[in-house]
């Protein structure tokens, strides 16, 4: 007599115990895949700087790396159109920072570091050429044409209605992707961006003192520091940007968890 065979069928209490292993790897997935993204975080994305538009017969504080050596060295920058007969600038040659990162990156907050002190040019008192708002470009690689992330804002109400404290200079800056440094006097805006770019564009249009009512005040700017935050995005082997990794390892993991009998 031939033996009937019985199939196993699972019942609905084994079936959950045997997806549980596949939530909670998938979970370990996405939190191993954000700890790695997040490692990619930084306080600053400045890897190149090149200024456009100061006066190159100033040079005294003015060295290209105190605008993003990690510390309270201060950057000034007088306008080539402050050298004019009358002393005064329009604004039609507002300098320009051209700022490199090293490789892509997407840039969601900027702090400007308070200067040690303010260099006098004319009248210019302690703390007149704190910038007071900024614009933020993105060089298109395709077109080669710098796109507006965030254009002519202003830094916080704190920042700009009152002359803030000035840092001890040649500070070292201890900050992260989270926070300035708290030690020292700092202004920081967060804007959205989702755009990945390699080369900024970053300008000053207002200072405390320009322009005024009679748009004659002479530009400069100064600062103790300047910190592009962000996240570096590596690329991979075809040289475009590598993608969240937790999206494949899920993948990986519903595929493995198919090839199981059920039954």
């Amino acid at each position: 007599m031939k033996k009937k065979t019985r199939r196993r069928v699972c019942s609905p209490h084994k079936l959950t115990t045997m997806i549980h292993p596949l939530l909670i790897l998938s979970l370990l997935s996405i939190i191993v895949s954000i700890t790695s993204a997040n490692e990619q975080y930084v306080s600053n994305i400045i890897s190149t700087f090149q200024s456009i538009g100061c006066n190159p017969s100033i040079t005294t504080l003015r060295m290209s790396r105190n605008f993003y050596d990690g510390s309270t060295s201060n950057y000034y920058c007088p306008s080539i159109a402050s050298t004019t007969s009358d002393g005064s600038s329009d604004g039609s040659d507002i300098p320009q920072f051209i700022i490199n990162s090293n490789g892509n990156s997407i840039v969601t907050k900027i702090r400007i570091y308070a200067s040690s002190s303010s260099l006098s040019i004319g009248s210019g008192a302690q703390g007149d050429y704190d910038p007071t708002s900024f614009t933020l470009e993105g060089l298109n690689p395709n077109t080669n044409i710098y796109q507006p992330i965030i254009s002519s804002k202003s830094f916080n109400d704190e920042w700009v209605d009152r002359i803030p404290q000035r840092n001890i200079p040649n500070i070292q800056i201890n900050s992260s992707y989270d926070s300035g440094d708290n030690n020292l006097i700092y202004t920081e805006v967060t804007f959205d961006n989702v755009e990945l770019y390699s080369s900024y564009r970053l300008m000053f249009p207002s200072t405390r003192v320009y322009p005024n009512s009679d748009n004659d005040s002479i530009y400069a700017v100064e600062v103790g520091g300047v910190e592009l935050v962000g996240q570096l995005v590596p690329e991979n082997a075809n040289g475009e940007p590598t993608q969240v990794r937790c999206v494949h390892m899920i993948c990986s993991l519903f595929l493995f968890f198919q090839t199981i009998d059920f039954l």
